[in-house]
């Protein structure tokens, strides 16, 4: 049996972000990088869990990722 080698982790979307102000779909985060986002959390401090794929990831945001360390740091990359 194959170990996955699986992190979650906590994605903050940054003023400048690459990603921001676009959909979940629209980032290619699922489609190109095989993130799955579990939650994403509003500035404000609204917790959703599973969200949509058109959702908009906003600045401020916080997306509660799940995927390989290298794939988290090109989110990483894009979200900050």
């Amino acid at each position: 049996m194959a170990k996955l080698h699986l992190q979650l982790e906590e994605v903050a979307i940054a003023p400048h972000s690459r990603i921001a102000g676009l959909t979940i779909q629209q980032s290619e985060i699922r489609k190109k990088l095989g993130i799955i986002i579990v939650a994403m959390k509003k500035e404000g401090g609204a917790m959703g869990f599973d969200p949509a794929a058109d959702s908009i990831i906003e600045v401020g945001d916080c997306l509660i990722a799940l995927g390989t360390a290298e794939c988290l740091r090109i989110l990483e990359d894009k979200a900050g």
